[in-house]
């Protein structure tokens, strides 16, 4: 289940890892305005940043770039991952628990 708050942006969601499978998690953020995404911080080693960039073309609009972020969950446990922005955008904060099913 994931929930978001309506003062910070904070999603929570629970992924079940299967055994020796890596379960991808993609995130794609749009900045509206100056500035842009940064590097994401990750509080453990359950879930790994694999890649960010730019969103293809066809989805990308006039009001600020998009950016795909990819991880993998490799290991049981909770993680916090955080992408700060460069400007007047929100810090995303993301709560993962990766559970074996």
């Amino acid at each position: 289940m994931c929930t978001t708050s309506s003062y910070v942006i904070d999603f929570r969601c629970a992924l079940d890892f299967g055994e020796g499978q890596g379960q991808p998690i993609v995130v794609t953020l749009q900045t509206i305005g100056a500035g842009h995404y940064g590097t994401p911080q990750i509080s453990s080693r359950a879930v790994r940043f694999e890649s960010a960039m730019d969103a293809p073309p066809q989805q990308q609009n006039p009001g600020g770039p998009k950016l795909v972020y990819r991880f993998t969950a490799v290991a049981e446990g909770e993680t916090q991952i955080r992408i700060p922005h460069t400007d007047s955008n929100p810090t995303v904060t993301f709560t993962i628990q990766v559970t074996k099913p």
